[in-house]
């Protein structure tokens, strides 16, 4: 039976298909675990204020799916005012508006790092299980099928 990696076009799709489940999987395991990692980092150093509501947007995508945004501005100790943009869940997004303030947490040290209302980790949790089974989707392919396309390269 003929190796089907000494077409070359296959070779290319071989590799393309390889350097998208890495790059992609990658991305989504680093951004997913880095939003875990800020959730879990506040919750456990995180300090609580109020944040006052100074803009705020929503955009729906369709029924089940929006794009819920608050811009508030929040005065943490010993730091200048901070004005930030955030991304909130519907449960955060319609009181805040009406009452034109929020809670916030964010890190003593570091300010700019911060969240209105609850932040979810399960949806950052699945996004970088999804990234991780990419990577180790594209690992499994590159050591199984990786040194037939190689030597076909040659």
């Amino acid at each position: 039976m003929k190796n089907r990696l000494s077409d070359p076009l296959e070779r290319a799709k071989f590799w393309l298909c390889i350097a998208l489940l890495l790059g992609v999987g990658g991305f989504l395991a680093f951004t997913g675990w880095s939003h875990v990692a800020l959730t879990r980092v506040l919750a456990r150093e995180g300090v609580t204020t109020t944040g006052k509501v100074v803009d705020h947007s929503s955009e729906s995508y369709s029924r089940r799916s929006s794009d819920l945004r608050l811009t508030v501005e929040f005065t943490p100790t010993n730091h200048p005012t901070v004005t930030k943009t955030l991304s909130v869940d519907g449960s955060t997004y319609h009181p805040a508006v009406k009452a034109g303030e929020v809670a916030i947490r964010y890190l003593p040290n570091q300010p700019e790092r911060c969240t209105a209302g609850e932040m979810a980790a399960a949806p950052f949790y699945i996004i970088a299980a999804v990234g991780g089974i990419m990577l180790l989707a594209g690992g499994y392919l590159l050591a199984r099928f990786g040194p037939a396309a190689l030597a076909a390269d040659r």
